[in-house]
């Protein structure tokens, strides 16, 4: 995304049209459930919206960024919650969303309230400061960009539109089918931007990154020259781990983290950290085959737990002979990961 940054105009149309959103009270007539989509014009993207507040807990507006961000969506939405759960760990770090909350004012960063202060902008009372923050999977929330300043606004504004016809007729979201959503697309015409109703059913079929296929079967053949095979079992995952990483005068984020356990002992034979992106199959494949060859063994078995592990390791694993299984617990895994996010937790407070 473009990180060109927002100008003092753009900023003050996107905090006129957020205290108009507050003076409205969305949360008054719709659920966080009722969402709907809202067409980017520069990108063509949809986001999915909804408003929060009805529950009371907090005030504000969210709209999840294309099919990755509605997925982000569902998947916290089905998901139960508890702290020693590894989705639950990993869920706190994959919503791809744009959000604006309402806050006191010490909750704001010295950044927020200087930008409040350059537009001359007074605000009273409890929640009464607008909040804004991209998020991102596996990034830490962050300031936003021009670009997503003026779709945020954009959003807003189709938000109220259409707020103000559910007031009046409450099943105007209710869908046609299953799995289909309200969405209001925009076409350009010259200069004007022209916004329809449609019914639009997203793909949100899961989909699985998978690496090169091919094998450097030589290369293999020399790995299997140097090492012996054991009758060992590991665990094998990929996650965002516990701690983040904060570089200068860049967003801090939470790293992927690979981690191979032995099954039977619990000891952590490699971890290894990358910048968290889709692309990390070819290095994880990397790393897997760097710790049989400087460990000089293999193990009989690997279990693991997530679909897109099965397929990255799955050619590697035939080649050289280990059977590979998904199972639905890691125990050994599991039990790395908490330790782990105990010790980050005690050395934060």
């Amino acid at each position: 995304m473009n990180q060109e940054l927002p100008s003092i105009e753009e900023w003050e149309k996107l905090y006129e049209i957020a205290s108009r959103y507050k003076e409205l009270s969305p949360w008054d007539l719709m659920w966080d459930s009722d969402v709907f989509g809202v067409q980017n014009p520069e990108s063509g993207e949809i986001g999915y919206c909804c408003v929060l507040g009805r529950a009371g807990m907090e005030y504000g507006f969210l709209v999840y960024l294309g099919i990755e961000g509605l997925k982000s969506y569902l998947k916290t939405q089905s998901m139960k919650f508890h702290p020693d759960d590894m989705d639950s760990l990993d869920s706190l770090h994959i919503q791809k969303c744009l959000n604006l909350s309402f806050e006191d004012r010490n909750h704001l960063t010295k950044k927020d309230i200087k930008l409040i202060k350059t537009i001359g902008l007074k605000f009273k009372g409890s929640r009464s400061y607008p909040f804004f923050r991209s998020f991102e999977p596996g990034y830490f929330p962050w300031y936003l960009t021009r670009e997503e300043v003026k779709y945020l606004t954009i959003a807003l504004q189709q938000t109220i539109g259409v707020c103000n016809r559910f007031k009046e007729n409450p099943q105007m979201m209710k869908p046609p089918s299953p799995n289909k959503y309200f969405v209001r697309t925009v076409k350009k015409e010259g200069d004007s931007l022209i916004w329809n109703d449609e019914w639009i059913e997203p793909s949100i079929k899961g989909t699985v990154e998978i690496v090169d296929s091919h094998i450097d079967k030589e290369y293999i053949e020399e790995i299997k020259k140097k090492v012996s095979m054991h009758s060992q079992t590991w665990e094998s995952d990929v996650f965002y781990s516990p701690f983040q990483i904060a570089e200068k005068n860049k967003r801090p984020y939470f790293p992927y983290m690979f981690l191979w356990v032995d099954n039977e002992s619990g000891f952590i034979l490699n971890h290894y950290i990358v910048e968290p992106t889709k692309q990390y199959s070819s290095e994880f494949i990397k790393q897997f085959l760097n710790l049989i060859q400087d460990i000089k063994i293999m193990p009989e078995r690997i279990l693991v737990r997530k679909p897109d592990i099965f397929v990255l390791l799955q050619p590697f694993a035939s080649a050289f002979g280990i059977k590979l299984e998904i199972t639905k617990e890691l125990e050994m895994v599991k039990e790395a990961r908490l330790h782990m996010t105990e010790f980050f937790k005690k050395k934060q407070r």
